[in-house]
């Protein structure tokens, strides 16, 4: 592990950035498995209850006529109403946590679910409404693009979550912080958020076909009726569904954290920094709050090569 504190912090691939989450993650599993479980796990059970209700309707329908079909639909629709603000605010919150507690670790701060948590709450609802803004900003741009949209809003604002939960600020000027931590490095931020997803696809998938392994070598699941063996089975891929998330949300909220601080290293010193308050050498404070070009122009007007690091 490469990073162990804020002094230790300097320019990395995106690689490296998900090299390094893996390694924080697994140094401290307990605790960011311990965040994402206080409120992934109630979600999860409330889906699964809700899912294998649903399932259970359609399933004692011995002839289903349209309008079983129909009710059905409606409630499927209607638990969806229910679970998708849930899942909002769940991710926004647990992703926050994570962020606090990385904060923490890095900074050499004892930390855990609840002082995580506990700091988190004097932002939830900024965080909350900062979540809902940028994914009905998602959804608009999205209508216009054909779905481009979703990878362009997620790239800019990346680290909304991370300027509320660590920098105190508002959902507005949590999404002006993200945008210009963003400006000139679109490219690194979209390679992580491909990466990840690639990661943690090929993750949920080997959790997916253990399960499915497991389906048909165990004998239980092959026994009562067709309708018992599919119930049982949906069960089993909503706890395997509900496993794999809650040992995959820490990840992408412990990476986009470093490369975070990765961006505040390129644009602000933020090494320099912690250097110099670690070695009690005290610093100006910076009047520009923080660099908003990585290259800015030179005396004629053209773009000035960056400062090798």
């Amino acid at each position: 592990m490469q990073i162990s504190r804020l002094s230790d912090l300097r320019p990395r691939t995106v690689w490296d950035i998900v090299d390094d989450a893996f390694d924080l993650y697994r140094e401290n599993f307990a605790l960011f498995a311990g965040i994402s479980a206080v409120l992934i796990v109630p979600f999860q059970v409330l889906q699964i209850f809700w899912s294998s209700l649903w399932f259970r309707s359609l399933l004692g329908a011995s002839s289903p006529d349209p309008s079983q079909a129909f009710g059905s639909l409606f409630a499927f629709f209607g638990g969806m109403m229910l679970i998708l603000p849930l899942n909002l605010v769940v991710s926004a919150w647990q992703s926050g946590a994570v962020a606090i507690a990385v904060q923490d670790r890095l900074s050499g701060r004892a930390s855990s679910a609840a002082s995580a948590y506990r700091r988190l709450f004097q932002n939830a609802m900024p965080l909350l409404g900062a979540s809902l803004l940028v994914g009905l900003l998602a959804l608009g741009i999205s209508l216009i693009t054909c779905g481009i949209g979703v990878l362009i809003v997620s790239v800019y604002y990346a680290f909304i979550g991370q300027a509320v939960a660590l920098e105190n600020r508002g959902a507005a000027a949590a999404g002006r912080r993200s945008r210009d931590m963003v400006a000139g490095y679109g490219g690194k931020v979209f390679g992580l958020i491909m990466l990840l997803g690639l990661v943690t696809a090929t993750l949920t998938l080997g959790i997916t076909a253990i399960m499915e392994l497991v389906t048909e070598m165990v004998p239980f699941f092959k026994t009562g009726d067709l309708a018992t063996q599919q119930m049982r089975e949906l069960v089993l891929s909503q706890v395997a569904q509900a496993l794999g998330v809650i040992l995959l949300a820490p990840l992408g909220p412990i990476a986009i954290t470093l490369q975070y601080y990765d961006l505040r290293v390129r644009r602000e010193g933020l090494d320099i920094e912690a250097q110099a308050t670690q070695m009690g050498v005290p610093l100006a404070p910076d009047a520009f709050g923080g660099i908003p070009n990585p290259r800015p122009h030179n005396a004629t007007g053209s773009v000035a090569a960056a400062p090798p690091r």
